[in-house]
């Protein structure tokens, strides 16, 4: 899906603007995960950095082997039920 198509509307509603930043930041994190720097610095440079807190900066700044790292430390916490996400 190219989110691209509805920047136009997004120029004149902030709501969706942010809303999709907030998708921008989540495929560019996909791309780093899956190695493909290109296509995730595309993502990033379409983002209003400041529309993102703090831990969603720190993580689109991160090299993907650390990312790789913070996922399975996420994904161990989850199987003692504690939850983390970088949208709270």
């Amino acid at each position: 899906m190219n989110i691209d198509q509805y920047e136009k509307y997004a120029k004149k509603d902030k709501a969706l603007k942010k809303f999709l930043d907030y998708n921008r930041f989540s495929i560019a994190i996909q791309y780093k995960l899956a190695r493909n720097e290109k296509v995730a610095k595309t993502y990033i440079e379409k983002i209003k950095i400041g529309q993102l807190n703090w831990k969603q900066k720190a993580l689109l700044y991160m090299p993907p082997f650390f990312l790789t790292l913070l996922l399975a430390i996420k994904n161990n916490l989850q199987h003692l039920k504690i939850n983390l996400s970088a949208f709270k």
